[in-house]
C-alpha cells in the first residue's frame, strides 16, 4: 500500500510541476507575442506646445499578430524601462491631443534644424505678395506657381489708364491706348510649378513652429527648389523679377505634398 501511495504522490507532484511549467511558459510566450505602445491616459488633454509628462502616459499592449504596420506610426513603449525613462517623456506636442488614444510619432515632430539641398539642387528666393493668399496654408514640400507681372527692364511702372475728354453732357471715354493689355501690360505671366523649401524661416508647418516656440520671420520671402528639370522656368522667373524691380508676386497652390 505504501508503494502505491508513494507512486500516486509522485505522479501528482509530476502533474503539478508540469502544470506550473506550462503556466510559466505560456506567460513568457504571451510576453513575447505582445507589442507595446505609448498611450495617452483618458483624462489627459495635451495642448500645442505642452511637454509630455510620465504621469500622462500609459502602456498599451497589443497582440503582435494584430498590429500590422502600426509600429511605423505609433510611439513604442519599452517594457524594460520605467515610465519616467520612456523616450517620449519631455517631448513637446505640436497639436491638441485628447486622451484615450495612442501617441503617434508625428505628434511630437519638430522643425527641421536647417535647410538642406539635394545634390544638384539650388535654392531661389522669391518675394511674395502675402496679401493675396494665406501663408499658413502652404507647407514646405507643397508645389506652387507664380503669377508675375510683365515689365520692361529699366522702365518705370506704367501710370493708371487715363480717359479722353467726355463729349458734351456725356461720361468720360477710356483711352483704348492706355487700357487693357496696352496699359503697360500684357496679362501676368504664370511660371512654375516649383517645390516650396521654406516660407521665411519656416521649414515646417506653422503649428510645429509654434510648439517649438520659434518666431516666424520674413513671411514675404519664399524659398523654392530649382533643379535641372525646372531651371528654364526659374530663369524666366528671374527675368520677370528683374524686369519689375523685384515686385512681389502672386502665389497659386497647385499640389500639396503627401501627408
Amino acid at each position: 500500500m505504501k508503494g502505491i501511495q508513494g507512486l500516486i504522490l509522485a505522479v501528482g507532484l509530476g502533474i503539478a510541476g508540469a502544470l506550473m511549467n506550462w503556466a510559466y511558459l505560456m506567460s513568457r510566450t504571451s510576453e513575447k507575442e505582445n507589442v507595446y505602445f505609448v498611450g495617452i491616459k483618458p483624462d489627459v488633454t495635451l495642448n500645442n506646445g505642452d511637454k509630455i509628462k510620465a504621469e500622462q502616459i500609459v502602456r498599451v499592449a497589443l497582440p503582435k499578430d494584430r498590429v500590422g504596420n502600426l509600429p511605423e506610426f505609433v510611439e513604442p513603449y519599452d517594457p524594460n524601462t520605467s515610465v519616467e525613462m520612456q523616450s517620449v517623456v519631455g517631448e513637446k506636442v505640436w497639436r491638441v491631443i485628447q486622451g484615450g488614444r495612442l501617441l503617434f510619432k508625428d505628434d511630437t515632430k519638430t522643425p527641421p534644424p536647417e535647410l538642406k539641398l539635394e545634390p544638384g539642387e539650388k535654392a531661389m528666393f522669391v518675394p511674395i505678395d502675402t496679401r493675396s493668399f494665406v501663408t499658413s496654408l502652404i507647407v514646405p514640400g507643397d508645389q506652387v506657381m507664380f503669377q508675375v507681372s510683365r515689365g520692361t527692364p529699366g522702365m518705370p511702372t506704367p501710370a493708371a489708364p487715363t480717359a479722353s475728354a467726355p463729349p458734351a453732357g456725356g461720361e468720360p471715354v477710356p483711352d483704348p491706348a492706355n487700357s487693357g493689355e496696352n496699359a503697360g501690360g500684357a496679362k501676368p505671366d504664370e511660371i512654375g510649378p516649383f517645390k516650396v523649401l521654406s516660407i521665411g524661416n519656416r521649414l515646417g508647418s506653422v503649428e510645429v513652429m509654434k510648439s517649438a516656440r520659434i518666431p516666424q520671420l520674413q513671411e514675404n520671402v519664399m524659398t523654392i527648389s530649382v533643379k535641372q528639370e525646372n531651371e528654364k522656368a526659374a530663369q524666366r522667373l528671374q527675368e520677370r523679377l528683374d524686369a519689375t524691380n523685384y515686385r512681389q508676386v502672386g502665389v497659386w497652390l497647385v499640389k500639396q505634398k503627401e501627408k
